[in-house]
């Protein structure tokens, strides 16, 4: 029911929006500077064009899995993985007398795994964030929450900005 949902602020909408596009960059500045040290073959612009998208798609499919279901998320990652790995094993020659060669598929996979680890790890953070409660104001009952903890609340939590104004009224209600 629409009744029942929280309206988001403003702010809480810019950073929902600005966040994930904000670890594509971080993430992507990381896989294009490998990209750019490490001897990969004569196809860096199609390396870079593919990596750009498995770092945008890893990225919005973790925030799938941050606001809806991991289960489908993880098939999402799934199918981007595979088509990734195919892209990268058509794309990246290792050099022949460096013996990187004939284990390039798993340099391919673990340069995979690190930048999905790069695009995963804040969802950990963004799960702590929002789950954060505010310290108790006096007189209050209500139990003080540690930030670090993860165990799932019985409301969801308001947006973080009515969070603060609705702690800094009850603070001057009871300084009254």
């Amino acid at each position: 029911m629409p009744s029942d949902r929280d309206k988001s602020s403003a702010a809480d909408v810019v950073f929902t929006a600005v966040s994930p596009a904000l670890i594509m960059l971080m993430v992507g500045s990381l896989v294009f500077f490998l990209i750019t040290v490490l001897p990969t073959g004569d196809y860096k612009e199609r390396l870079h064009y593919t990596t750009f998208f498995f770092v945008f798609g890893a990225v919005l499919v973790a925030r799938i899995a941050i606001q809806f279901d991991a289960g489908r998320a993880a098939m999402y990652g799934l199918g981007l993985a595979i088509a990734t790995f195919i892209a990268m094993n058509a794309f990246v020659e290792y050099p022949s007398g460096t013996g990187l060669k004939s284990f390039g598929w798993l340099l391919n996979l673990g340069f995979m795994a690190l930048i999905w680890w790069s695009a995963t790890s804040s969802r950990g953070i963004a799960r702590t964030w929002t789950r954060t409660a505010m310290p108790p104001v006096a007189g209050s009952s209500r139990p003080r929450v540690s930030p670090r903890t993860t165990a799932p609340r019985k409301k969801k939590p308001k947006p973080i900005l009515r969070r603060l104004a609705a702690t800094r009224r009850e603070r001057e209600r009871g300084q009254r």
